[in-house]
């Protein structure tokens, strides 16, 4: 058996970074380490398996840039409504399609976040 543990976005200050993922999403600090002059600061939903590290550029990417984190829940319109209040602006209100609701936000990089509610199944 195998997951993924980790994926890293991109971000241009880690502070503001974890202050939204943890205080605006809802994320857990999992690590906060710095060493040798990197810093790795990570951060995941709660009970997840999977986190996000939050990293400044490494040489040839940029901030901003990561697309691709999409976040599964079985309440897309409470999250909407939470986050909103939290002043988390969405580029997608929920909608919803053949596979389920989704919603898309972006991180204060412009890192993109695509909420989903699959469907039921049955």
């Amino acid at each position: 058996m195998f997951y993924i543990a980790t994926t890293t976005v991109f971000v241009s200050d880690q502070d503001k970074a974890m202050d939204f993922y943890v205080n605006k999403l809802g994320f857990k600090m999992v690590n906060d380490v710095t060493q040798q002059g990197y810093r790795w600061l990570e951060v995941g939903p709660p009970g997840a398996q999977t986190s996000v590290v939050l990293s400044l550029p490494m040489e040839g990417h940029e901030a901003g840039k990561s697309v691709g984190v999409h976040l599964n829940t079985d309440d897309i319109q409470g999250l909407h409504q939470q986050w909103t209040a939290k002043g988390v602006e969405f580029s997608e209100a929920p909608t919803e399609y053949f596979y389920g609701w989704q919603a898309q936000l972006a991180d204060p990089d412009g890192n993109s976040i695509v909420l989903v509610q699959p469907a039921a199944q049955g």
